[in-house]
């Protein structure tokens, strides 16, 4: 029985080794930093609940608050485009007051990161558990009927 040995060229090995590393590299960063393409560069806490209309939402659901802080991707995410489910939200958003009459000390509780993303801006709030965080860093002791009926219609795009 006769064997054919294989020699391989050591500098088309290393082309050919460089390109599968480049294309895996970019494939990847690709994913992961999907959702931060989308977003402006100026992103800042919500200032009022009287947001405009924007042209995208971007949810991010993180399983604890330590997730988020030390830069671990999303559990969840979706990106809500079309215009009638936005006004929809934006409607919701409205009947916020955007200051609540309680602080809260948070646990290591799931975080919901709704980004209102527009043009040349975003702007950004969150739901700690089931709880919107107001503009004013406060919770609502008697929450709006909305904050709930929110929260569910933004987890059901998470979970879709």
């Amino acid at each position: 029985m006769h064997l054919k040995r294989f020699y391989f060229n050591p500098v088309m090995l290393s082309v050919v080794t460089a390109a599968m590393l480049l294309y895996g590299c970019n494939r990847s960063s690709q994913n992961l930093n999907s959702s931060e393409s989308i977003k402006p560069e100026t992103m800042n806490y919500i200032e009022t609940f009287q947001a405009d209309v924007c042209d995208k939402i971007l949810l991010e659901y993180y399983n604890k608050i330590s997730d988020e802080r030390d830069n671990i991707a999303p559990h969840k995410q979706a990106v809500i485009t079309d215009t009638d489910t936005i006004k929809k939200i934006i409607d919701l958003i409205h009947a916020f007051p955007d200051k609540g009459d309680m602080m809260v000390k948070m646990g290591d509780v799931p975080v919901l990161k709704v980004t209102l993303i527009y043009k040349d801006k975003a702007a950004f709030f969150k739901y700690y558990e089931n709880s919107v965080q107001t503009p004013a860093t406060s919770f609502y002791s008697t929450p709006p009927k909305e904050e709930k009926l929110l929260y569910e219609l933004l987890m059901a795009a998470v979970n879709s």
